[in-house]
This record gives structure tokens, C-alpha cells and sequence, in this order.
């Protein structure tokens, strides 16, 4: 249920044939608003909430399609985004510009990075990535060199929480990585062991928490860990994902609480201000005030789509979301978007 004193109507949404459709039946009242949509796409939103939807905005360079779209999107301190992709013309990490124009690839071999962070470190940007598929954290630098990394025979070696399987194989497979105020690098592995790895800023391996299960203090995909700075003291805030459930960590990897529970796979955390943006897998962006109370859904899947990431073209829906990986902020409040998709999908959501 929303917050009644932050409820508001929800504004209607322009479908690919021109006509403005109401989204859960409420049609806007506000001619400004629909002549926008008119003109321009999809308005979508709630309260303080309101974009205009741009599907189409990034630079194909001339293909049909961007390439599978399983990955994360930051940003640097100029503006421009990076964003992940499994393959294609872009696969590894490409650069654009604010208005989605292709900038370059970074050299180096990146596959498969689920999950990015930017860090500014003696005064230059880093980017922290990890690949779900190959086990392994790289520090980057914006031209793409490595200049640090940890694999996954280290991870294994350190942690001793993995069991080889028949072959004697060791399977590892990160979904995020976060830095902590001291530097220490938590590495979260969402997709085999469910531990979260705690190393030094250096690669000193300190400790792993959490582990598979549903009770509290267990992980069903630890999906994403970033750090929350709202309040007087910071935390982790990780998604656990197939469990539903939001929660605080402190960096010791003790559990403080859960914040929010019952969403649709919560898989990516951002903050923007005081609110927390949510990616839900299951065809839904939701944004939760400092209180984690929601105060907007955006973008939510009315037809059978969410979670299908064969989901074709020709079915998706204008001001409609498919499988939301990663939802993330510019430091101008508009809102980028990144469905799971195999021909792949950013949507640029510029505030209004």
C-alpha cells in the first residue's frame, strides 16, 4: 500500500499507437501533461516522481539490437555512463555520453560483468566490476586497464565455504561488489554460495558471512550490496533477492534488520536523496522513502512479460518495463534503467 499523505494520481501513459491509455484505469487530468506525452513518449510516475520515458535513446551504432543486457550501469563524475553488456558489438563495458552517444569500449576483457561500482580514489575514478560467469573482481580505470583484481582460486582458497562438484570444480559466481568507508571490498555471491566476501582494500582476505537459506541471516541470491549513508550510521544494504527481502548489514557482516520485505525479486539498490530505487526483476521499478515506505511504482509490466528475458520487441510496451536488472540515478535525477533481456534494453527516464 502506498503512504496515503504521499498518494497521488498516477499519470497516464502514451501507447504505441498514439492514444494516451490510463495506467490501472485513473486517466490524467492535466492537458499540459498529456500534450508532453503526446509529443514525446511515455510519462510515467508518481508525486514527486514524474519522467518522461525514453526506450530508444542509446546509440546501436547501427545495429538491430545493443547486445544481452544482464549487467549494471554507473556513472562518472563528467556524466557519462558505462554500461555492461554479455555480448554483441559492446560486449565488456562501452562508454556513452549523457544523450547516448557511443564513446568507445574500454580496452581489456571484461565478460560478463553483473555488477559495477565507481570509486574516487587519490583523486582518480575507478571501476570496480564482477563477472557472475567468471568468478572474478577487477578494479579498472576509465580507459579500461586493469590495476587490481581477485579471482576466483583465491576466493575459494580463502573463504574454504565452496564444495567442488564431480569434476572438482569450484563454481563462483558474483553478482556485486561495494566498498566500505575504510576501504574493505565486500563481494557478494549471489548467484552459487550466497556468502558475501570481505577483503582488504589491498586483497587481504578478512571474512565471509551469510550463506544459502531463507531464515534471517541468510541469502537466497544475494543479488546486490551497496553501502546506505542516510543515516547517522552507515550500512549494507543488500538484496536478497528470491527471498524477498530488503535488509541492513553493519561491516563487521552482522545483521542489523530488514528494511523492506515483499517486493517483486528486489535485485539493484540506488538513492537518490533521501529515497531508495529498487529494481524489481519481476516487470517493476518501486522507490521507498527514508521511512521504506513506497511512495512510487514506475513502469510497471500489465502483459505477462516480467521476468521473461526472451521477452521479443514487438511485445514490449511503451512506458512498460520487462525485467528491470539495474535502476540507477544521474546526479541530475533522471533515472536509467536496464532490463534483463537477450537483444538488450536501457531506458533513460529524464525527470520532470
Amino acid at each position: 500500500m502506498f503512504n496515503k499523505k504521499k498518494q497521488v494520481l498516477l499519470i497516464a501513459t502514451l501507447a504505441l499507437n498514439g492514444a494516451v491509455l490510463a495506467h490501472e484505469g485513473v486517466h490524467s487530468k492535466n492537458p499540459a501533461v498529456q500534450l508532453d506525452t503526446m509529443k514525446q513518449g511515455a510519462i510515467i510516475g508518481q508525486g514527486e516522481f514524474i519522467f518522461k520515458v525514453n526506450h530508444n535513446w542509446l546509440d546501436q551504432q547501427g545495429e538491430d539490437h545493443l547486445g544481452a543486457t544482464h549487467g549494471d550501469i554507473v556513472f562518472d563524475e563528467e556524466g557519462y555512463l558505462y554500461v555492461s553488456f554479455s555480448d554483441g558489438q559492446f560486449k565488456g563495458i562501452a562508454k556513452f555520453s549523457a544523450d547516448g552517444k557511443f564513446v568507445k569500449k574500454l580496452k581489456g576483457q571484461y565478460p560478463d560483468v553483473h555488477g559495477m561500482l565507481i570509486r574516487k580514489e587519490g583523486g582518480r575514478e575507478y571501476i570496480y566490476a564482477v563477472s557472475n560467469t567468471q568468478g572474478k573482481m577487477w578494479k579498472i580505470d576509465l580507459q579500461g586497464n586493469t590495476v587490481f583484481s581477485i579471482n576466483k582460486t583465491k576466493i575459494v582458497e580463502d573463504s574454504k565455504v565452496y564444495k567442488a562438484n564431480d569434476k572438482g570444480e569450484y563454481r563462483v559466481a558474483l553478482t556485486s561488489v561495494t566498498v566500505g568507508p575504510d576501504g574493505d571490498i565486500f563481494l557478494a555471491d549471489g548467484y552459487s554460495s550466497n556468502f558475501i566476501h570481505i577483503y582488504t582494500h589491498d586483497g587481504k582476505y578478512k571474512k565471509s558471512f551469510g550463506g544459502w537459506g531463507k531464515d534471517i541471516g541468510r541469502f537466497h541470491q544475494a543479488h546486490d550490496i551497496t553501502i546506505d549513508t542516510r543515516f547517522e550510521q552507515p550500512y549494507l544494504v543488500i538484496c536478497n533477492r528470491a527471498n524477498n527481502r530488503i535488509e541492513h548489514w553493519d561491516f563487521q557482516g552482522n545483521f542489523v534488520r530488514v528494511i523492506s520485505e515483499g517486493l517483486r525479486m528486489p535485485g539493484k539498490i540506488a538513492f537518490w536523496e533521501d529515497n531508495m530505487i529498487v529494481a524489481e526483476l519481476k516487470g517493476r521499478v518501486s522507490i521507498l522513502d527514508k521511512d521504506h515506505e513506497i511512495v512510487a511504482h514506475l513502469g510497471e509490466n500489465s502483459v505477462g512479460l516480467s521476468g521473461n528475458y526472451h521477452a521479443e520487441p514487438e511485445q514490449w510496451k511503451q512506458g512498460e518495463f520487462l525485467a528491470p536488472h539495474t535502476a540507477k540515478f544521474d546526479k541530475l535525477g533522471n533515472l536509467y534503467v536496464m532490463d534483463w533481456n537477450y537483444l538488450g534494453r536501457v531506458t533513460q527516464l529524464v525527470k520532470q
